[in-house]
């Protein structure tokens, strides 16, 4: 899967540079993750057998492909939404952020599995998952590019 992603990032590098809105590309990429995670939200729930596994996998290609694309869209979007004056500042008070809440949620995963078990624990997390998903998709496809402002003032 891994190499999937790195295909992603390969053919897509000059792709990127033709994208007219780079925001909502980047907020739409992430949508691509939705089919991954409502087929681990159906194994969690259903004992399905083992014809599962080709949808997982093919499911699995398309998210790692667009992980890839992220990468590449990644590197451009702070650009578009952030002076970048204020980039550094901005750049460890999210350090300091992510790692607050992925420590939360690890706290939080644990002691869901040992009190329900991992699969029942993932019969949460899966669902909080596709939840994150789209409040990323709104968040991000939220954001206004600062690009255009400077352009404005320099006009």
């Amino acid at each position: 899967m891994q190499i999937i992603q790195i295909a992603g990032i390969f053919v897509f590098q000059k792709k990127s540079d033709d994208l007219k809105n780079i925001i909502k590309a980047t907020a739409y990429i992430f949508l691509l993750a939705v089919p991954f995670c409502a087929v681990l939200i159906i194994l969690s729930f259903f004992d399905i057998g083992d014809g599962i596994y080709v949808l997982m996998y093919l499911t699995g290609i398309v998210c790692n492909a667009a992980f890839g694309i992220y990468s590449v869209l990644s590197y451009k979007f702070p650009y578009l939404i952030i002076d970048m004056k204020e980039y550094g500042k901005m750049l460890s008070l999210s350090g300091v952020i992510i790692g607050v809440v992925c420590t939360v949620f690890s706290m939080l995963l644990s002691f869901l599995q040992g009190g329900l078990g991992y699969f029942n624990a993932m019969k949460i997390i899966y669902p909080a998952t596709l939840l994150f998903i789209c409040a990323y998709v709104i968040v991000t496809h939220s954001f206004k590019s600062k690009n255009k402002e400077r352009m404005q003032e320099k006009a």
